[in-house]
């Protein structure tokens, strides 16, 4: 099924390439938000788990991807530019569910303290508010590849840090695509790191303390970026959060291996669509959440 695709105009400000893969009129809409250097085809293998069920929305950044090209401007899009956007689109297509990746997280919480009316639940994968050591390491380092102009070095560390347990083919078109993205958007991508820097930890949980829907954070077992520990701060934050750790998965998750893929189809699709019927076996372990559980999923009989 092709998407239906368009770029809309988000406040006479930005020009937003999207894409619609339209179920029916009918159908609850997801929409999918990437995370740093990501664009639409990012979410390519998540769209095939989720398109029987729902209308999915995906969408490029105005500096990334497809939008790239209607955004010649080149202004700096900031987070807060990234939060109108998120909310625009959520309120155009009465969004009912969102699922994001990595730091794509910031923009998808700040959004869902707003509380749009239509939403329902979501999935943030693959994100921490902790800045730990390992994420300083690697976005200092990136920032100073950025800074020399040396986009290819800038690819390489991402395939040998957060990106260490794709496949080599992945890898290698993940160097090629990351070539072509980097490339003139030097600055764009050095403000964005330094807007990580400068998270400030207390000020966005104050926000996040608005979400009113249920949340589930899922992170890789393996993933020394975005730990499945550091991200259990925000149960003190999220009333309705739930974590669930993906077993011997690394930052990119069900883009490491058939296996991911299968495992992260079941754990979103029964999330989203089938809370009744868990198909799975729930592991208890021993953090505690707001909701006095901490989840670890794995595929019954895999």
């Amino acid at each position: 099924m092709k998407p239906e695709t368009a770029v809309i105009d988000v406040f006479g400000k930005h020009s937003i390439y999207l894409e619609h893969y339209k179920k029916d009129e009918a159908a609850k809409t997801i929409i999918m938000v990437n995370g740093a250097f990501a664009t639409t085809t990012s979410f390519t293998q998540t769209v095939r788990y989720l398109r029987d069920k729902v209308n999915v929305i995906l969408f490029d950044l105005p500096y990334a991807g497809r939008s790239k090209e209607f955004n010649v401007n080149g202004k700096i899009v900031t987070k807060e530019d990234e939060v109108d956007i998120l909310q625009y689109l959520i309120d155009r297509y009465r969004v009912n569910y969102l699922m994001s990746a990595s730091w794509g997280g910031v923009s998808s919480l700040l959004s869902l303290a707003r509380r749009p009316p239509t939403m329902e639940k979501a999935i943030i994968a693959s994100f921490s508010p902790v800045i730990n050591t390992a994420m300083r390491d690697y976005m200092a380092d990136a920032r100073t590849f950025l800074s020399l102009g040396d986009a290819a070095s800038a690819a390489q560390l991402l395939n040998n840090t957060v990106g260490r347990y794709l496949s080599n083919l992945v890898k290698s078109h993940n160097f090629n695509y990351l070539l072509n993205s980097v490339k003139g958007n030097e600055e764009q991508l050095i403000f964005h790191i330094n807007q990580i820097f400068e998270f400030d930890q207390k000020q966005y949980m104050q926000q996040f303390s608005s979400i009113d829907i249920p949340i589930l954070f899922l992170n890789g077992e393996l993933d020394e970026y975005t730990t499945p520990a550091e991200v259990r701060v925000l149960s003190e934050h999220i009333p309705q959060s739930e974590f669930a750790v993906i077993e011997k998965a690394g930052h990119f998750l069900d883009l490491e291996s058939r296996h991911l893929w299968r495992t992260m189809s079941n754990i979103i699709r029964e999330y989203f669509f089938e809370s009744e019927e868990r198909n799975y076996t729930a592991v208890q372990s021993g953090f505690n959440t707001a909701l006095g559980q901490n989840l670890a999923f794995a595929e019954a009989g895999d």
